[in-house]
């Protein structure tokens, strides 16, 4: 695996190369039956999933397999493919695979949700045990000095806090889309070089 940094972040990704040698598909379907309390049949559900095992044989000579799950990537004998794969650091995937033979590209996952959906979760945690932090002080500073005034200010005092902090939720937010709008623009930078 190689390796780039966005910020403070680092990225491991894999580049993989080569001529179709062989290309097995199978569908996996599961079916669910759903009963009500008497045990009656009320509706049926079914889900599918495509697996595709693609051969390569590599540019030193060497054969590998790359597995696929619901991607249906056109692979006939002789093609050329060329996949990508990278991994951030919350072990989100994004891959991408090109059939340099029919100019055919796929894409699993959108890479510019990479750091926004960390970002993302801390800001609704900060915002829940913000406000959480802003009543309770508001209940302390009136428990201990019994008035009502010393309340407020408790609570104008936390809700300021909170405000802090969203707004730093906020400019982690805005620091996750930039990163992730590099992030797509590296992966191209890596898929140009790769596709010759």
């Amino acid at each position: 695996m190689q390796k780039f940094t966005i910020g403070n972040q680092v990225i491991e990704y894999g580049v993989y190369k080569g001529i179709v040698l062989d290309n097995q598909g199978n569908l996996e379907t599961s079916v669910k039956s759903h009963k009500d309390s008497n045990g009656y049949v009320t509706g049926i559900s079914t889900h599918s999933t495509h697996y595709q095992k693609v051969y390569l044989q590599g540019a030193d000579g060497k054969p590998f397999a790359i597995d696929l799950r619901n991607w249906d990537l056109p692979a006939l004998t002789g093609h050329e493919l060329i996949f990508i794969w990278a991994q951030s650091p919350y072990k989100q995937n994004y891959a991408l695979g090109y059939n340099k033979t029919m100019d055919v590209l796929l894409e699993v996952n959108e890479p510019e949700g990479y750091f926004s959906r960390p970002a993302g979760s801390a800001g609704c945690l900060i915002v829940i045990f913000g406000f959480i932090g802003a009543v309770l002080l508001s209940y302390f500073c009136y428990d201990s000095t019994k008035s009502e005034s010393a309340g407020w200010v408790g609570f104008i005092l936390g809700m300021g806090v909170l405000g802090l902090l969203l707004f730093n939720v906020l400019s982690r937010h805005k620091t996750a889309e930039r990163n992730g709008k590099k992030f797509k623009e590296k992966i191209i930078q890596i898929f140009n070089e790769n596709r010759g």
